[in-house]
């Protein structure tokens, strides 16, 4: 997944490995296309990691991950496709 943190960005790959970078959010968000979902202003979620989804969070593995109330009727009409 990837969290945006004021002006820098950290993906989260396997294995626990993180990278930073200076691309925004947003431009993440285009350049990943439909294999990703935005989740919340500050996160964006790779499908194919998707755990489980609960009413307020999304679970990958351990993590738990917010969905905010923008993102969520969206979240909610893809869970049946995510999982």
């Amino acid at each position: 997944y990837i969290e945006s943190n004021d002006r820098e960005v950290i993906v989260f790959a396997t294995e626990h490995r993180t990278y930073r970078n200076k691309t925004g959010i947003s431009q993440w968000e285009n350049i990943l296309g439909d294999n990703f979902i935005r989740i919340h202003r500050s996160y964006i979620v790779n499908r194919a990691s998707i755990t489980s989804i609960d009413k307020d969070y999304i679970c990958i593995g351990e993590v738990e991950l917010p969905i905010s109330r923008k993102y969520y009727k969206a979240v909610q009409a893809e869970s049946s496709q995510i999982i």
